[in-house]
Formats: structure tokens, sequence, C-alpha cells
């Protein structure tokens, strides 16, 4: 397949879901996922392919600048994961991950948070996707400190009185963060 932007923002789309959204979940057989992942990425990181992505980022067109920006940024992330180490990194623990989906098709940014590389969120929730940073991030709710309070991740799309949404309670015990994800309320249809 030949280098464009439409398909370089495609690939780094779907590398990311894979890597930390709702695909990461799938019943993947051992390594699989992850050589998905390197098919995906592998044009990605040849130099007509960059070479078509910088030369977009002069584009007369505002949306294709901005787009191929978004490309080059996400695709940092996207090109080097958990099953590819980097020297001297640990993907062990918590990491918490800022992903603004492609400008072109919608303008969304979710909190994706990964324990040992696995998507929490993604995993236990599949009705609406992860608050934007502003909401997890701001004031410190998703801090443990020795009092357990209870953050909200993510809502239905509809809302959470019709479909549900997944909260955590967090709590520091000592040198330990505990964190107990729960859907308080779901939807269920009585007959």
């Amino acid at each position: 397949m030949g280098a464009s932007l439409e398909r370089a923002a495609m690939l780094v789309s779907l590398a990311e879901d894979l890597s930390s959204g709702q695909a990461a979940c799938f019943a993947w057989q051992p390594g699989q996922r992850e050589a998905v992942l390197s098919l995906l990425v592998e044009p990605l990181r040849r130099p007509d392919w960059s070479a078509t992505v910088a030369a977009a980022t002069g584009s007369a067109h505002p949306l294709d600048g901005w787009r191929a920006t978004w490309i080059q940024q996400a695709a940092k992330f996207v090109v080097t994961r958990p099953s590819e180490p980097v020297a001297g990194k640990d993907y062990s623990g918590i990491e918490v991950r800022i992903v603004v989906a492609d400008p072109a098709t919608r303008d969304e940014v979710s909190t994706r948070i990964l324990v040992d590389g696995n998507p929490v969120i993604a995993s236990a929730f599949d009705k609406g996707p992860a608050f934007p940073p502003e909401a997890l991030l701001a004031g410190n709710r998703l801090h443990a400190t020795s009092d357990p309070h209870e953050v909200r991740l993510a809502e239905a799309y509809c809302t959470e009185g019709c479909c549900g949404a997944l909260y955590v309670t967090i709590v520091r015990d000592g040198d330990t963060v505990l964190a107990r994800l729960a859907r308080p309320y779901q939807y269920s249809s009585a007959s």
C-alpha cells in the first residue's frame, strides 16, 4: 500500500486502539496482538511514509497540516510499545496515557489508564470512553490518600442513568495504593 496521509492516520488510530483501547481487550492468542501491532506500525517507520506526512505539515489546507502534525505526535507513542521494550524503560506499574483522536474524524481526547500494559477502563467498561484528562487529572482526583475516595472514570455514551458508568475507589495503605473498580448502576430491562 502506498503512503498517504489518510492511510497513516488510519494506521495510527488502529495501533493506538490496539495498544490501549477496546481492541486491546479482544481474546488475542499469546503474541498475536503484538504481531498485529507490529504490522500496523511498520509502514509508519518507512522513509516514504514519514516524508509524506512531513510534507503534509506544510499543506495549504489547514486540516491536512493539523492532521499531519497529529500523526507525527501520535506515532511517537505507537511505534514503540511494551511489546518492543526500550532500554531502561520499565512498562510495569501504572501508566496514564492521554489519547487524542484523529482530528479529521472527531474531536475527542480520552484518558487511558494502563496497569502492567493492560487498559483498565477499556477492559472493565465498553459502554463509553474514559473521561478526558481535564476531568480525571485535574485537582489530583486520582491521587491516593489514606481516606478512600471514589472517582468516576467513564460514563456510557447515552448517560449513566441509562447504561451505567465506571467508578474506582482509591486509597493508600502505607506504601500500597489500592483501587477497586465498580459499575454501581447499569440499565436492565424487566420483562
